[in-house]
């Protein structure tokens, strides 16, 4: 954020002059505009950016849901995948189970 360029400065420890440090003391003309830039802070890190995230999940979630309804047989394309899915997992890895197995059982 640019603003903290101008909210953060450097400053000597009252008890301790060799020692400094960036800080935002006496940078604000009162405990208000603290106070503003501290949610404002908050705000664009947390809430918005979490504001975005549900924004476009709820706009995907909902195209998705159209679509589905629009499709006129789309349980039935979904099934067709799944079930070529499963045959193409079957042939591959029934094979090797059964490959492994008859190392085991070859005594």
């Amino acid at each position: 954020m640019l603003l903290q360029v101008y909210v953060f400065h450097v400053e000597n420890h009252p008890d301790f002059p060799d020692y400094v440090q960036c800080v935002t003391y006496h940078s604000f003309p009162s405990p208000y505009w603290e106070r503003v830039y501290i949610t404002l802070g908050m705000v664009m890190t947390y809430i918005f950016p979490l504001f975005v995230i549900v924004v476009t999940y709820s706009i995907i979630l909902l195209t998705i849901k159209k679509k589905s309804k629009n499709a006129a047989h789309g349980e039935r394309q979904i099934q067709g995948v799944s079930q070529g899915f499963n045959a193409a997992a079957g042939r591959c890895w029934g094979h090797q189970a059964q490959s492994e197995n008859s190392i085991f059982y070859q005594s």
